[in-house]
């Protein structure tokens, strides 16, 4: 039980670790003036304690000196007076202080409480609640959600710093999410491939949406005072409105997920229950079940987006001089609005278009009997071990080859840049963006591929190798025309692979 219960715990914390690793140790930036430094202390005494006004207002504000021992940093062991105007703190407290010095004399501020301990028996709650009750399906969660952070962390965020387009490195971290969390969390099976299938056409169709409230409703990403440090941070070189869509993406993608897995399941009971029904019978029935589904979501996302906002609603009670209207049409206001309307109307389009996914993948494939779908029993290799381990032997060399591909491909088109350890993953992605976006992007281009006989699909093809470039560090494509002329090669040399080994 305690393996059990240190392995998500680890993963979900690892991010917050790397952080309280960062603030103990000393940040410090040096000039040949003054220098600053963040360390960590220890509350001795309270030396004393004032009521001040704020400079330039009419509120007032507790003042303390403390005794302070500092624990980490340069001046580790020394007790030094610390200025505290933040929150009031009582002997053997422990916070974090900036200290800056200019000629030798240095002055310590309080920064902030230790609040570090407490998140960690507040993780360390939460994680025990999910497996006590949830079971293995529980911990199964957990796993999805430690790998969904550590994505965040460790690909969304680089990604985004490092220069890539804000947008796109969000979609395919969402994809990512979505294919890694959903399998993970519920087994490799139709209801589950239906139920990303479904979700990743959501995602698509939202991102449009998105896109053109964005642009009706002009908004810049710039609405409080978080960006505009980022945009000073970043010298004004930045893209906003692809940060601002992808913070509307990731926002609503775990509701969404709850609404596509949902209809998934609710699909599969209606064909266990009923297995000789009727395509549209069985979408009615499931469209029964997704409108109450749809009902109590949006409401728990106006909701979850209201007590988000609540600083924003208090701000506009503030302002009295202005009306209704004009209060909303602040971009600040705007934006929330449109993050609540964007996540509701994707939640509206989740429960058709995962049901019709489902009932695509289900349908065909009822059992009288009430069985699971053969694939949640090893695809039918359960009971052969060695037909398991040649169906393994298989897929290993098929992404050996796949990777040889796509090397050979970048050695031949001019423009695409890719290292040894890049195409073995780009085989990765590529295959996992083929496998679930694509058919998702197929079926929703689909007249747009008949009007031009098939020619759009190439530029499917072409956007989603640039996808995977921004994705896989050491792959790198010069922009669409080349994208999409390295498709046409890969495919080519797919298929020359594929004759040879025939």
């Amino acid at each position: 039980m305690f393996r059990i219960l240190v392995i998500p715990l680890f993963l979900l914390a690892l991010p917050v670790t790397v952080t309280h690793a960062q603030a103990s140790a000393p940040a410090t930036a040096t000039s040949s003036e003054s220098s600053v430094s963040v360390e960590k202390a220890r509350v001795l005494s309270v030396e004393s304690t004032q009521i001040r006004n704020i400079p330039g207002t009419d509120n007032s504000a507790t003042y303390q000196m403390l005794s302070a021992l500092v624990l980490s940093g340069s001046d580790e062991g020394k007790t030094v007076t610390v200025e505290n105007d933040r929150s009031p703190l009582r002997p053997g407290d422990t916070f974090f202080l900036t200290r800056s010095g200019s000629a030798g004399a240095d002055r310590y501020v309080m920064l902030e409480p230790d609040r570090l301990n407490a998140l960690g028996m507040l993780l360390g709650l939460f994680v025990l609640a999910v497996i006590l009750i949830g079971g293995w399906t529980g911990l199964r969660g957990l796993l999805a959600l430690s790998a969904s952070i550590m994505l965040v962390f460790y690909v969304l965020l680089p990604g985004i710093v490092a220069g890539y387009n804000p947008f796109l490195v969000a979609f395919g971290v969402s994809s990512l999410i979505v294919i890694f969390g959903s399998f993970l969390t519920h087994g490799i099976n139709r209801t589950t491939s239906a139920a990303v299938l479904g979700l990743i056409a959501t995602v698509v169709v939202t991102t449009f949406i998105a896109h053109a409230v964005i642009g009706a409703l002009q908004l810049s990403g710039i609405s409080d005072e978080n960006t505009v440090d980022l945009s000073f941070a970043m010298h004004g070189h930045f893209d906003f409105i692809g940060l601002l869509l992808g913070a509307m993406l990731i926002g609503a993608l775990g509701i969404l997920y709850d609404a596509a897995i949902g209809q998934a399941v609710a699909v599969e009971e209606l064909l266990r229950a009923s297995p000789h029904v009727s395509p549209y019978q069985l979408f009615a029935r499931a469209m029964r079940m997704g409108r109450e589904h749809i009902g109590a979501l949006v409401n728990t996302l106006a909701i979850a987006y209201v007590g988000a906002a609540l600083p924003l609603l208090l701000l506009f009670q503030s302002y009295g001089g202005e009306t209704f209207l004009e209060t909303i049409n602040r971009e600040m206001f705007a934006t929330e609005i449109a993050r609540a309307i964007v996540g509701s109307l994707g939640i509206v389009l989740a429960v058709p278009l995962s049901t019709i996914a489902a009932i695509f993948f289900l349908t065909g494939f009822p059992s009288a009997e009430g069985r699971e779908p053969e694939l949640e029993e090893g695809g039918g290799n359960a009971r052969f071990p060695f037909l398991a381990t040649l169906s393994r032997m298989k897929l290993f060399s098929h992404w050996l080859v796949a990777a040889l591909a796509i090397g050979v491909a970048a050695y031949i088109v001019p423009g695409v840049t890719i290292t040894l350890t890049g195409a073995f993953i780009a085989a990765i992605v590529l295959g996992a963006l083929n496998l679930f976006i694509r058919p998702a992007l197929l079926l929703l281009a689909l007249p747009i591929t008949i009007l031009t006989l098939g020619l759009f699909s190439l530029v499917i093809n072409a956007l989603l190798i640039m996808l995977a470039a921004a994705l896989v560090p050491g792959f790198s494509v010069a922009g669409f025309w080349t994208a999409l002329l390295f498709g046409l090669v890969l495919s080519v040399i797919n298929w020359v692979f594929h004759l040879w080994s025939r």
